[in-house]
C-alpha cells in the first residue's frame, strides 16, 4: 500500500476490505499453553447467542455468516471469556462485553498500535 496517502481514503477502504476477504477464520487459538478450538456454527431457531464458550471442553462457538466486524468483536468476547475463567478474575457479563468492544475499536482505529502489540518478540 503507498504510505503516502491520507489515511482513510477511499482507496485504503477498498483495499480493506478485499484483505477482510482473504483472511481464512481462525480455528485455534492458544491461551497459556492450551488450545481452544473455535467452530462456526449456524444458529439454532430461538436462539439468541452469537458465540459460547464451553470452557473446560477448551471450544468457542462463534454463529456462522455474522459481519466481519460483528465476528471479530464476538470472538474477543469468548476470548474475554476464556481468559476470566483461566485467571479467575470473576468479570460480569457486562464487563466482558464493553472490554471485548472496547479492546476491538482500539485495535480497528489505531491498526500500528495492533500490529505493534502482535509483533512477535524473541
Amino acid at each position: 500500500m503507498n504510505r503516502n496517502k491520507k489515511k482513510g481514503s477511499a482507496e485504503d477502504l477498498v483495499i480493506k476490505v478485499e484483505l477482510e476477504e482473504d483472511i481464512d477464520k481462525p480455528t485455534l487459538v492458544r491461551f497459556l499453553g492450551k488450545n481452544y478450538s473455535i467452530d462456526y456454527i449456524d444458529r439454532n431457531k430461538g436462539q439468541e447467542d452469537l458465540g459460547n464458550t464451553l470452557f473446560h471442553e477448551q471450544q468457542v462457538l462463534v454463529q456462522n455468516n455474522l459481519h466481519p466486524a460483528e465476528e471479530a468483536d464476538v470472538l474477543l468476547h469468548e476470548f474475554i471469556h476464556v481468559i476470566d475463567l483461566a485467571m479467575k478474575l470473576d468479570l460480569s457479563e457486562h464487563q466482558v462485553r464493553v472490554l471485548a468492544s472496547g479492546i476491538y475499536a482500539l485495535l480497528q482505529d489505531n491498526p500500528d498500535f495492533a500490529e505493534f502489540i502482535t509483533h512477535q518478540r524473541i
